[in-house]
């Protein structure tokens, strides 16, 4: 008993340190937490019983952090693997594998040589491990599909013909990887034969997710599923799955091809996102950073600001996981602008992926000021520009942008540079957003200073808005009490993580907003915001209640 103690502490501790490894993703705490859930009980002598174990891991998840509930990660997560487990079993049930031994002391006829029998009880667990990981792709696949098109607006097609090869190999890649770690702390060069095994096959997965990626309808985007459709959905997996599990081996068949038929229609009839009546500006929840999308219709979009320097999200990471997920599943197929307020990284870091992927049509800039030294990662975006051939112009006081029946407007920097300690900050654009005779305010991390010069050259009247995105992330450096007097705004927008640089977001400006009769929202708090631009007036909404994140200042 103590040796299969051991082994249960050995396999405890490889666990735990994979989930340091990987970090704290839904999918990673929801796979360490089951295996250690499922070795503990073998240790203890209960049976195995994977419902059961994701169930209480879900539960413990939820408990810990309920806002999770909500996330896409956690509902990817549990969703594949409850569709991958039912569908392998239902399969093992239905196709009846050849013996591994035969009374003749191996598989194969009676005096078949040894080595052939190898081969072929090698060549039947190949079979047999693709078999699986195809039918777990398909059964991953139906149970996530609809919440898929709900976060990003399409599924991927090609993903069961890659994971026939990705998933064994991902098996293979991760004893190699382990064991060239292991073999690496006691000296590189022995390590080196495991590591280029693991290094050749991670290759191999990229290039065959390359390849599916390049078959036709590999990827279909711009789907929007109605709650009806989604329960549909879920009711036709039940009914599938009752007529399968009781039904004989010819309904099981005949269940299964019609319930797959079904589910594929359902899904490729999904209409395109309904694009909304009216002009919409969204702040996405980027920690710490700024990402602002402006939608009209007629499939009009521009970005203002695209960046981020929260941990988990910061440089391509929230473009890839927030930023083109959302402009997916809204149904852009290109941004008519992309407009940098200044070259901060928290403001521009998520752009050069953008440009890069001919995403942008054109490139609105701050007119650069002397004296200040630009970012790398701001010139590595200007050069990916003009290598891609997107249009650059300085925008600046005067100049507008029509996006449909929306008109962006350019208030800040003026001809002459303000000066000040924070030259960056203070020359920023400062953009209108017009529509329907209502407006919303965007200043990137204008502070005292500019705000100061803004409000003297143009006056309190050509400022007021009804909504505004608080300067520089609600900062103490930006609050600056005539300027909030000024818009009065009825809903005011902090785009910012719990803790920026160090410090809180100033509880004295959010007074001063409310002291307009401003509405204070913060992203850290409710998610994105979404403001409505309407004959009737603004209107808005966000993603989270508010209280979900109560423990946030």
């Amino acid at each position: 008993r103590y040796s299969r103690l051991w082994q249960v502490l050995l396999v405890l501790g490889v666990t735990v340190a994979y989930a340091v490894l990987c970090g704290r993703e839904p999918s990673v705490l929801r796979a360490a937490a089951m295996a250690a859930l499922l070795v503990a009980g073998r240790y203890g002598g209960r049976p195995r019983d994977l419902p059961t174990a994701m169930a209480l891991v879900a539960a413990a998840l939820v408990l810990a952090t309920p806002a999770e509930l909500c996330s896409a990660g956690f509902q990817l997560t549990f969703a594949a693997a409850i569709g991958a487990v039912t569908a392998v079993r239902l399969f093992e049930q239905l196709v009846s594998w050849p013996q591994s031994q035969s009374s003749h002391g191996g598989l194969g006829v009676l005096g078949e040589p040894v080595s052939l029998k190898r081969a072929r009880a090698a060549g039947l667990w190949l079979l047999r491990v693709a078999a699986w990981a195809g039918v777990a792709t398909v059964g991953a696949w139906v149970m996530t599909a609809p919440i898929l098109v709900a976060h990003f607006g399409g599924v991927a097609l090609a993903a069961g013909v890659a994971n026939v090869f990705v998933v064994p190999a991902a098996e293979l890649i991760l004893v190699s990887g382990l064991l060239g770690v292991g073999l690496a702390l006691v000296h590189p060069l022995i390590a080196a034969p495991a590591l280029w095994v693991c290094r050749g096959l991670l290759v191999a997965c990229v290039a065959v997710n390359g390849v599916c990626a390049r078959l036709p309808l590999s990827y279909l985007e711009g789907l929007r599923m109605s709650p009806l459709m989604i329960v549909g959905w879920y009711t036709a997996l039940v009914a599938f799955y009752l007529l399968f599990r009781f039904g004989d081996r010819q309904q099981k068949l005949l269940s299964g091809l019609g319930a797959l038929a079904a589910l594929l229609l359902l899904l490729v009839v999904a209409p395109t996102p309904a694009r909304g009546r009216y002009p919409t500006v969204t702040w996405l929840d980027v920690g710490e950073g700024l990402c602002t999308v402006i939608e009209a219709p007629g499939g009009h979009f521009a970005v203002y600001d695209a960046g981020s320097l929260d941990p988990e999200l910061s440089g391509t990471r929230a473009e890839r996981s927030v930023l083109m997920p959302y402009l997916r599943a809204r149904g852009c197929r290109s941004l008519d602008a992309l407009i940098l307020s200044h070259p901060d990284a928290d403001h521009c870091n998520a752009a050069v992926g953008l440009v890069r992927a001919n995403f942008v049509r054109g490139l609105a800039i701050a007119p650069p000021v002397g004296g200040v030294q630009m970012p790398q990662i701001y010139l590595r975006l200007l050069s990916a520009a003009e290598s891609a051939g997107v249009p650059i112009w300085i925008a600046q006081q005067g100049a507008q942008l029509r996006l449909g029946e929306v008109l962006l407007r350019f208030l800040h920097p003026p001809l002459e540079p303000v000066q000040s300690s924070a030259l960056e900050n203070d020359n920023c654009l400062v953009a209108s957003v017009e529509a329907w005779g209502q407006r919303v305010l965007l200043t990137g991390d204008l502070e005292q200073a500019g705000q100061a010069e803004l409000l003297g050259r143009l006056g309190p009247a050509a400022l007021r808005a009804g909504a505004m995105q608080v300067p520089h992330h609600g900062r103490r450096s930006a609050r600056w009490w005539p300027f909030c007097g000024a818009v009065s705004p009825a809903v005011g927008v902090v785009s910012c993580g719990p803790w920026y640089g160090g410090g809180q977001p100033d509880g004295g400006f959010a007074q001063d907003l409310r002291r307009t009769g401003a509405e204070v929202l913060a992203t850290w708090q409710v998610g994105a915001v979404t403001v409505t631009l309407s004959p009737g007036g603004l209107s808005w909404k966000h993603f989270l209640p508010v209280g979900v994140r109560p423990w946030l200042p």
